[in-house]
């Protein structure tokens, strides 16, 4: 072969198998369990037994499955016998069972302290559920008033509930006349008015609004109140009587999914529970609140509000972390979606977990999202960075999240698709990965065996199963990494709430994780964390409460153990007094702080707001005296980065490159988790803010390493190598380490390449609904194209096999390149173990073992599971028999997969190998 002029695209050879115990050796262990990614695990109907929960967890740990978490659902039809209630000596039996052989086996077990969502079951009672508030308003002159007030309320509600009296009132200059004892006890208002004009108010709750959703046999009824420890206290009395007598291993966590208390605005205790907290009477400003009165005042109270069913909801996470730790475990919780500052909420608990729902938007080549088939939605990590913001100011090591929700249709998903969700928690934060999920299935049951509607099966019964231990050995290796000693961020971003809460507009607001922009996207907060983000700057969100908490020792700011260069205040209105104090105090200690756009002057709330302003205002004052001698700034959004440099806080270059990374702090050495998730190739020197002796690479794929290329520059950085394709991800550890490691190769790909045709053996050798006999092709396409009918149903693996002439045996370096693989595939050549391609991109380094002349080529390539239900769906085949919602499809619509087309499956090709040399620096 003559030789082409190379070009370099970025592509690598790894040349030495990297051993995981370098990473191991650094790493602060925070889980007996080990490193490997958790699953949800649904238990249908609890129709569980000890065999088969013995099989199943066996076959997890084979899978590299480091733990499950057990939500018991609705159950299967035709299974009634075998369900078990909830919270049963027989549940408790098979629970303890279960904790055993988690224990015996080596993996870690959690469990919802419930069933379904939210908290609530039968034991909830009327007076401990969740609630809403009604408010209804009249108009009255002189004369006799009669209104059937629960009647009025039910109009107004619309639904049918338990409706209670809170207050009713007439307002009239001022004067506010409790008119509760003229109310009977069916809720009839009989009072006769002497003033000429009137208002009267009067506030009804609704209790029982929500019944626990998806509910396992034995927990249905109402959902707690959320905003009530005393109703989180009774219902968590149940769960310790059954306890009493469970003489297995404590779960590692209890769970409480996302804010899904829909409707819930009120709780009992509120009036009693704001006077303490907020200062003054809520039922003297109901005028205000249901906004008779200046836009100003009524934002204020409502503030006020939505402020002290924070602190409420808050202390509920925390009371049921309280009980948790109580009870020898920790406790799990998703914050995103309730009415709270959700920095202080995620907080609360000791393992903070976000979720990504749907597919996030990527450019990455080959990367397809049908729209028919998935829920394709922006994921933006400046969220997910509340749960992972939490957990670092806080001083906690883990943050999970649930994840692959809806990634795509039911037995359409591919690992192809998760790995860039995974990559993209990674980055923002996130170290902990809790599959979504396995839906518990008995060994003999029939395929598809038992589903669950919501999530992407991991288990046995997908096809992604065959292939799932890459995965696991691949997030294993990233999380070892992402756990080891502290995280390394320069910043601390003030989320200012108080902006958001002022605001006249409805009740309580949710901060919810999918609809950013009805609370975060137009505000100023966002706007500066997107301009660290994108400039490379690593930052952490804080709350005022959280700001309280912080230290200033040599000029940093330690929040824990954790430390910071500076705190930025984006420009807003309103800040509490406390925390204007406590910033002084900051650069008074010799602490530095950026305010943007100006001091924050207003005082958030009502009760003697302007008394508290004119304080406020006395504390900016300080603070300006010391603008020219201490380390305060105000400035513009374009003068930041400017800024940030003086205070010693720089950016990474990586950013100038999207480059999206996360790092990570160990004494000395600094590792960086960097990923490529644009449509381009890297292949340049990259500027890092850190100088060691060596920089140490690895691919967590597949374990590979070696020693980077890099060099100083002028200013005492270290400028690092890189070749990153679209879709890769690299673990970059930076020390004074002196071990000594195989360089680093880089490689220049040719422009050249020679296809691998000819004779294809293939041979069906897993899956179903059955193994067909081999056969030989001499083009490569989808089996679905083949002539036997059974292939266009078959679902499993086929093992492609080809003997072909090494095209230049003078070339030691080539590069394996797949084409369109339909959807994963295990190499082999030479009967030596290649790899296993499951992401993108579908090419492999061969690390010089062709030989010259004859080499064997063996390709098992795994697919879908889509086009077996479609035949079970086009037959009439009854397997979706379960209770509650059923199963349906990714738009809530029934499922059904008779009209779907054909999927692709097999080996498409063209199969490639392109020469490559190594790049002389």
């Amino acid at each position: 072969m003559t030789k082409k002029h190379l070009i370099t695209l970025g592509l690598i050879i790894f040349i030495v198998s990297f051993s995981i115990a370098d990473i191991n050796a650094h790493r602060n262990v925070s889980s007996q369990f080990g490193n490997k990614p958790w699953t949800y695990w649904w238990w249908l109907g609890s129709a569980v037994d000890s065999a088969n929960i013995t099989y199943s967890l066996e076959n997890f740990k084979k899978a590299g499955i480091g733990g499950v978490h057990i939500i018991p659902i609705y159950g299967v039809k035709g299974f009634e016998e075998k369900f078990i209630n909830f919270l049963s000596p027989q549940w408790m039996e098979m629970l303890s069972h279960t904790a055993n052989e988690c224990e015996r086996i080596g993996i870690g077990l959690d469990m919802t302290i419930g069933t379904g969502w939210p908290f609530g079951g039968a034991q909830v009672s009327s007076q401990h559920s969740s609630s809403q508030l009604i408010d209804l308003s009249f108009n009255v002159s002189n004369g006799e008033l009669y209104i059937d007030l629960f009647n009025e309320a039910s109009t107004k509600y619309g639904k049918k509930g338990e409706f209670s009296l809170i207050a009713v009132n007439s307002f009239m200059n001022g004067k506010v006349v409790d008119l509760k004892n003229y109310v009977s006890r069916e809720g009839i208002l009989n009072w006769k008015s002497d003033n000429d004009k009137c208002k009267i108010i009067a506030l009804i709750s609704v209790s029982s609004i929500q019944q626990v959703k998806r509910a396992a046999p034995g927990a249905k009824g109402n959902v707690v109140d959320p905003f009530s420890v005393d109703a989180l206290n009774n219902y968590l009395s149940y769960f310790d009587e059954a306890f009493t007598h469970y003489n297995g291993k404590m779960v590692r966590s209890f769970y409480h999914d996302s804010y899904e208390y829909y409707g819930a605005d009120w709780t009992n205790n509120f009036l009693q529970e704001f006077k303490n907290r907020r200062g003054y009477n809520f039922i003297e400003v109901l005028p205000e609140f249901l906004g008779y009165a200046e836009e100003e005042i009524v934002s204020r109270v409502k503030t006020d509000y939505r402020h002290t069913f924070s602190e409420l909801h808050e202390n509920f996470i925390s009371e049921a972390s309280k009980w948790s730790n109580a009870k020898g475990a920790m406790f799990r919780n998703q914050a995103h979606g309730s009415p709270t500052n959700l920095l202080d909420t995620y907080s609360a608990a000791d393992i903070p977990e976000c979720e990504i729902f749907g597919a996030p938007k990527l450019t990455i080549p080959g990367l397809t999202h049908d729209p028919k088939f998935s829920r394709e939605e922006f994921v933006d990590p400046l969220i997910l960075k509340f749960s992972s913001s939490a957990a670092n100011v806080s001083g906690k090591n883990l943050i999970s999240s649930e994840t692959g929700t809806w990634i795509a249709e039911h037995f359409r998903e591919k690992l192809s698709h998760i790995k860039p969700e995974i990559d993209l928690l990674f980055y923002s934060g996130v170290n902990h990965i809790f599959f979504h999920g396995i839906p518990y299935s008995p060994k003999n049951i029939d395929w598809p065996g038992w589903k669950f509607y919501a999530t992407t099966d991991y288990g046995p019964f997908n096809s992604l199963w065959n292939d799932l231990p890459s995965l696991t050995k691949y997030i294993e290796r990233c999380q070892s990494i992402l756990r080891a000693g502290q995280p390394d961020n320069d910043i601390l971003l003030y989320f200012p709430i108080w902006d958001l809460w002022h605001s006249p507009i409805g009740k309580l607001i949710h901060l919810q994780i999918h609809e950013p922009e009805d609370w975060l996207y137009k505000t100023s907060f966002y706007d500066i964390a997107k301009i660290l983000f994108e400039k490379g700057f690593s930052f952490d969100y804080i709350s005022d409460k959280q700001i309280e908490g912080l230290k200033i020792k040599d000029d940093l700011i330690y929040s824990n153990s954790n430390s910071y260069k500076t705190i930025i205040i984006p420009p807003c209105r309103f800040m509490p007094l406390e925390t204007m104090e406590k910033l002084d105090e900051f650069i008074n200690a010799g602490g530095s702080v950026i305010f943007l756009d100006g001091i924050p002057e207003e005082i958030p709330g009502l009760f003697e707001y302007r008394k508290r302003t004119i304080q406020l205002l006395k504390v900016k004052e300080r603070i300006l005296e010391n603008i020219n001698v201490k380390k305060i700034s105000i400035v513009e959004k374009k003068d930041l980065s400017a800024r940030l440099n003086i205070y010693g806080v720089n950016r990474e270059h990586l950013s100038d490159y999207s480059i999206n990374y996360i790092r990570r702090k160990n004494g000395s050495t600094k590792y960086y988790f960097i990923v490529n998730q644009q449509s381009m190739p890297i292949n340049d020197w990259i500027n890092f803010n850190h100088i060691s002796k060596n920089t140490l690479i690895t691919d967590p794929l597949t374990g590979n390493s070696g020693i980077a290329k890099t060099k100083i520059n002028n200013d005492s950085t270290i400028s690092v190598y890189l070749q990153l394709e679209p879709g890769k991800s690299l673990i970059l550890k930076m020390s004074d380490d002196t071990s000594q490691y195989p360089n680093w190769n880089y490689l220049q790909t040719s422009k050249e390449y020679f296809n691998i045709t000819g004779h294809w053996n293939v041979e069906f050798i897993k899956g179903g609904p059955v193994l067909l006999n081999s056969m030989i092709i001499n083009k490569l396409e989808s089996w679905t194209n083949f002539d036997d009918p059974e292939l266009k149903r078959f679902a499993g693996t086929a093992r492609y096999k080809i003997k072909f002439d090494n095209p230049d045996s003078s070339i030691k370096n080539w590069i394996l390149d797949l084409g369109k693989v339909c959807e994963s595939a295990r190499i082999k050549i030479n009967n030596i173990d290649v790899g296993i391609l499951w992401s993108f991109p579908m090419s492999i380094p061969l690390n010089n073992i062709l030989k010259k002349g004859e080499n064997e080529l063996i390709i098992e390539v795994t697919n879908l599971s889509a086009n077996r239900i479609k035949d079970l769906d086009t037959r009439g085949v009854n397997w979706k028999k379960f209770y509650d919602i059923n199963f349906v499809n990714i738009h809530y619509k029934k499922f059904d997969a008779s009209d779907w087309d054909l999927v692709d499956s097999g080996l498409l090709g063209p199969i490639r190998l392109i020469p490559t040399e190594i790049i002389k620096f």
